[in-house]
C-alpha cells in the first residue's frame, strides 16, 4: 500500500497548477469578490495544517507533507473567485 502523502499530492498539484495558469484569465474579476465558502475552507485548512505540525511534531515527515499540502491547498481556494449567478 503506497504512503498516505501520496495521493493528497496527486489531488492537490493539479489545482494549484491550474490556478497558476488560469491567473491571466482570472485577473480581470473583481478581486473583491471571494467566495465565502472558499474562505471559510481555506482557513480551516490552514488552521489545521497548523494543527498538525504542532501536534504531530517536525521528526514526522509524512504529516509534514500532508500539512504542506493543506496549505496549497488553501493558497489554491484563496485564489478562486466567487462565481457569478446567470
Amino acid at each position: 500500500m503506497p504512503p498516505s502523502h501520496i495521493p493528497m499530492t496527486a489531488a492537490v498539484i493539479p489545482f494549484a497548477v491550474a490556478s497558476v495558469v488560469a491567473a491571466k484569465a482570472r485577473s480581470r474579476l473583481d478581486p473583491s469578490r471571494l467566495g465565502r465558502a472558499e474562505l471559510v475552507s481555506a482557513v480551516t485548512l490552514a488552521a489545521s495544517a497548523v494543527y498538525i505540525v504542532l501536534n504531530e511534531g517536525f521528526e514526522n515527515w509524512q504529516a509534514l507533507w500532508f500539512a504542506a499540502m493543506l496549505v496549497v491547498l488553501a493558497v489554491t481556494l484563496l485564489r478562486l473567485r466567487d462565481v457569478q449567478s446567470t
